[in-house]
């Protein structure tokens, strides 16, 4: 349902993900908020009368990464649970070096 708040972000910030990705959403979220109630126009506005807003990327820039792509070319449903699980460790430790 409809909540006047995100908890979402919450949540990923007390999981841990880096301190960047939060406060992108955080912006992301005042941008949405301000938006939605009318207040101020953003550059996320329809132009034209009629027209919906484009859908907001939460990701602005995309690094290309070996690991992003050797993740597409897997085939979740061919793969063990522990194939998964030692996949994601190499992968981790491809973005970690």
């Amino acid at each position: 349902g409809k909540t006047d708040r995100s908890y979402g972000i919450h949540v990923a910030k007390i999981a841990g993900l880096p301190a960047n990705i939060v406060t992108r959403a955080n912006e992301l979220l005042a941008q949405l908020e301000v938006s939605h109630n009318g207040s101020v126009g953003t550059k996320f506005d329809a132009k034209l009368p009629g027209a919906s807003a484009p859908q907001m990327s939460l990701f602005t820039e995309y690094i290309d990464h070996p690991a992003i792509d050797e993740l597409r070319q897997i085939d979740v449903n061919a793969i063990s649970p522990m194939q998964a699980f030692d996949l994601l460790r190499q992968l981790r430790e491809q973005v970690d070096d």
